[in-house]
């Protein structure tokens, strides 16, 4: 049975929503299944311990945008909600333990890289240890996501009042901590790490470039070699952490901010929108994990039959999908 919501927003707002959602089901779909399809058709790039948690991740977002995001595109669409408590439940849990472990899975990433670097010469041992990594930290995030289902927090409508979510409005000192630790154990911690990692990996191809420079001259091949290769590490980190950062972090203070403080002082429309931010992790994790190597994306070309252009300016589509993505949340909250 149908239960009507209690509209907080103009019309107009949820149908921008339901807009959105469309939009961000179809390209989760859309660019998570050509990773699927790539890592199912070339098999080599398995061999790679850096692909597992890539392959993990597009799993996990594309089983969400086929399995729970319809969810917010009907209910935003109709302002009624037709899955029942145990739907909104549903729909939290999903979003939680796929949301959870995404920058954990880019700090495994980063963390592989820089093994990588600094231990150059890996032994089968490792792929071995990076599945036991990548199943560890889905281990952890299940736990985690089923905790509000056994009495730590729980999960009820968030923002719009369309969608649920983790209790975050709730000023009881329970509901509080789950809130508070969720996001120091899930997006902020892991954030140092990969911080870290790549500041590692840019500090350990310095040392190498001098020694380079100092060993074959400065025009050496060589040396040329570790001046890319350092500033390619560092154009990888700096793009992994802003993209991280601004998907996140909205979300995540606002969370907080409610948690120990006065939830009444946050806006209802502010919220609503750090949360569809948070929620283009899905398809903004695959175009940052993959498609920003150019290895993956030879792959990509060469199994759609896609020629490399021959000549002009290249944009990193990283920058652009974050720059377009930004464009209907920034209209939304002109509506208000």
């Amino acid at each position: 049975m149908a239960i009507k919501i209690i509209e907080v927003f103009d019309p107009h707002i949820y149908t921008t929503i339901t807009a959105f959602y469309v939009v961000l089901m179809l390209t989760t779909i859309s660019i998570n299944g050509i990773v699927i399809l790539t890592f199912y058709k070339v098999r080599s790039i398995l061999c790679s311990p850096a692909s597992i948690p890539i392959l993990s991740l597009a799993l996990a977002d594309f089983i969400l945008a086929v399995t729970a995001m319809p969810f917010g595109v009907a209910a935003n669409a109709s302002r009624s909600w037709y899955f029942g408590h145990s739907g909104c439940k549903w729909y939290a849990f999903t979003h939680s333990v796929v949301g959870l472990p995404s920058i954990l899975h880019h700090a495994v990433i980063a963390v592989e890289k820089c093994r990588t670097i600094l231990q150059p010469l890996p032994t089968p041992v490792n792929k071995q240890g990076i599945i036991k990594i990548t199943l560890a930290v889905w281990g952890i995030c299940i736990t985690w996501g089923i905790l509000p289902l056994l009495g730590w927090s729980s999960y009820e409508r968030e923002g719009s009042g369309a969608v649920c979510s983790i209790k975050w409005k709730s000023t009881h000192p329970a509901d509080a901590w789950y809130v508070i630790f969720s996001f120091v154990l899930f997006v902020f911690v892991p954030l140092i790490v990969i911080v870290a990692s790549y500041a590692a990996i840019s500090h350990e191809l310095r040392k190498m470039a001098k020694k380079a420079q100092k060993e074959w001259g400065p025009n050496a091949p060589f040396t040329k070699l570790r001046v890319v290769a350092r500033r390619k590490s560092m154009q990888t980190g700096l793009m992994m952490f802003i993209s991280t950062f601004c998907v996140w972090i909205p979300y995540a203070v606002l969370s907080i901010m409610a948690a120990v403080g006065n939830p009444k002082d946050i806006s209802l429309l502010a919220f609503a929108i750090a949360a569809l931010i948070a929620k283009t992790s899905a398809f903004i994790n695959p175009i940052i994990c993959f498609f920003w190597y150019t290895a993956y994306r030879e792959k990509v070309k060469k199994l759609f039959g896609i020629r490399s252009p021959s000549g002009g300016d290249k944009v990193n589509s990283s920058c652009i999908s974050l720059f377009w993505i930004y464009i209907p949340l920034i209209s939304l909250s002109l509506l208000k």
